[in-house]
């Protein structure tokens, strides 16, 4: 039997957000993916916590340009470091991205301080939506305590730091 958890259901009927006018001109498009560990957890009860990358860095590919102006020799690797409070239908997350670019002359990373609700992020250089998949846990039977994170996002500023 097929098990859809109510925040993947919810978080797909969010649109991309559109990019900020004082931004630098857009970057190109990306999907990616991390997997995320929820500390206590996401429930249907009000909880704070943090949301951290666990194991192996995600993967973001990037089509349309060259993100911060870096020709990536390969995927992007990705991991996540967030706050949050709320609950699954309506999670409150800030935080932060680390972007790893392979290029010809090495690794260069960026950080991406965000914040997001249920289904979409707005941050300084990326912005986008996600979805989850969860690992551990279901938010109705229990808590979520791991889940992979699905994006498709844009650098809304690429210019380099």
């Amino acid at each position: 039997m097929l098990r859809i958890p109510v925040i993947i259901a919810l978080a797909t009927t969010v649109a991309l957000p559109v990019a900020p006018a004082q931004a630098a001109e857009p970057g190109p498009m990306c999907t990616g993916y991390d997997v995320l560990e929820v500390s206590p957890g996401l429930s249907t009860e009000p909880t704070t916590g943090t949301v951290n990358h666990v194991g192996p860095l995600g993967q973001e590919n990037c089509h349309g340009g060259d993100p911060l102006g870096y020709k990536a020799t390969g995927p992007i690797g990705i991991e996540h470091y967030i706050s949050y409070s709320g609950t699954c239908s309506d999670p409150i997350l800030k935080g932060y991205a680390l972007h790893h670019i392979p290029t010809a002359q090495g690794v260069k990373t960026i950080r991406n301080d965000f914040t997001a609700g249920l289904g979409a992020f707005q941050g300084r250089k990326f912005s986008g939506t996600y979805a989850v998949r969860d690992v551990e846990g279901d938010c109705l039977n229990a808590p979520l305590t791991k889940f992979r994170a699905d994006y498709v996002g844009y650098f809304n500023d690429n210019s380099r730091d």
